[in-house]
């Protein structure tokens, strides 16, 4: 397959930067910028090199000439030896470091010896009392789960004498990706490679806990595809449940096909799962509703929102349903 010029660009400059930094990683957002694409375009059609600009896949196959494999293993052995040079000169750093700090000390007189000591078994002392308190309170929330969870073996036991429920009074259950750490990454560092690392932590969490709801395949999987336009509580809030079975709502902040296909090839066997898009025409009930409800979202999610890709039923999704958006929502 005839290579584009962007994407040769693209290996050039992972190239250049393993050449130059062996077993350093190469952030997407810098590797955008020099490339002169956004951070968008990258994910939405350049994803597969991440990897090789992470480091943990070989340059050398990447080379353009599949028929020469002496070549890319050359290239490879060359990049695991600056690979393996680097961490030696490393190993070496941090040796000597140890080397000079052992002669420092060395140096220290008996009385600061007894200084050190005492300030050590000051902040021993701290440290123990610290940890005498988190177990305290360690062992209260270990009863207060115990306490709930009696009140559900207590509730599962009424439910289960209980008559039949009607169609339409299914449980549901709320599931929200938590981006605080991703929001508070960019905004101590300014860097989307931040951002979308901690974000793509939040997702794996909410993988797992899917999982761990999904026990039974009759359950089923409503997804609310965040587009920053309306508030996921009012989302779960209205929503009605079809039929008696589980049903597991997430709040789901992806934007391109590749990402969702991702996502949902790791949902365990479920009866359906659905995509609700919230859709809002006015520019200006946008601009306020993000301003009210999603002022501390980055501006770089923001605009992948806008620019999330129109999803096909051929991801895996059973429904997909856009709605409109209501005010106060």
């Amino acid at each position: 397959m005839e290579m584009n010029d962007t994407r040769r660009r693209l290996i050039e400059l992972i190239a250049e930067h393993h050449a130059s930094h062996p077993g350093k990683k190469l952030g997407i957002e810098e590797l955008s910028r020099r490339a002169g694409i956004s951070r968008q375009s990258f994910n939405r059609y350049y994803k597969d090199l991440t990897d090789y600009a992470a480091g943990r896949k070989l340059i050398g196959d990447l080379v353009d000439d599949t028929t020469n494999a002496q070549t890319k293993q050359l290239i490879n052995q060359q990049q695991e030896v600056m690979r393996d040079l680097q961490e030696q000169v490393e190993h070496s750093e941090i040796e000597n470091a140890k080397k000079l700090k052992k002669a420092m000390d060395s140096y220290v007189t008996s009385l600061m010896v007894n200084d050190l000591t005492a300030h050590a078994a000051n902040s021993l002392r701290i440290t123990l009392e610290k940890q005498t308190v988190h177990n305290l309170q360690l062992k209260q929330e270990l009863t207060n789960m115990e306490v709930s969870l009696a009140k559900a073996q207590a509730n599962a036991a009424t439910l289960a004498i209980s008559p039949t429920p009607r169609e339409g009074k299914g449980e549901k259950v709320k599931l929200d990706v938590d981006l605080s750490k991703a929001v508070a990454a960019f905004s101590a560092t300014k860097s989307e490679d931040d951002f979308e690392d901690k974000k793509e932590i939040a997702l794996k969490s909410l993988v797992q806990s899917i999982c761990k709801l999904a026990l039974e395949s009759k359950c089923s999987i409503v997804l609310f595809a965040e587009r920053y336009v309306s508030r996921f509580s009012s989302f779960y809030d209205n929503f009605s449940c079809p039929d008696d079975g589980l049903h597991i709502i997430a709040r789901l902040p992806v934007f391109y096909r590749s990402e969702l296909r991702t996502f949902i090839d790791k949902l365990p066997p479920t009866q359906n799962i659905s995509l609700y898009i919230p859709y809002l025409e006015s520019a200006s009930e946008k601009k306020a509703q993000r301003s009210f409800y999603f002022n501390s979202i980055p501006k770089c999610e923001l605009d992948s929102a806008d620019e999330a890709d129109v999803i096909p039923m051929t991801l895996g999704l059973d429904r997909i349903i856009q709605f409109r958006v209501k005010q106060g929502d």
